[in-house]
């Protein structure tokens, strides 16, 4: 099964994004897929933090 992972695309540095949406400034972090366990939907990373005001 370790042919359905590629660790390189997850251990690297995700890609940031920052931007305000409705008065809230929030950050985006994502990483490209990086399990392929199902051939049409491939699982990536993404993590969405609020950053002002925290925990919004």
């Amino acid at each position: 099964m370790d042919e359905d992972l590629d660790l390189k695309n997850f251990l690297r540095e995700p890609q940031r994004y920052e931007i305000t949406w409705r008065g809230i400034v929030i950050e985006i972090r994502y990483r490209p897929p990086f399990a392929r366990f199902y051939v049409k939907h491939p699982i990536a990373y993404l993590e969405v933090t609020s950053i002002d005001p925290k925990r919004a």
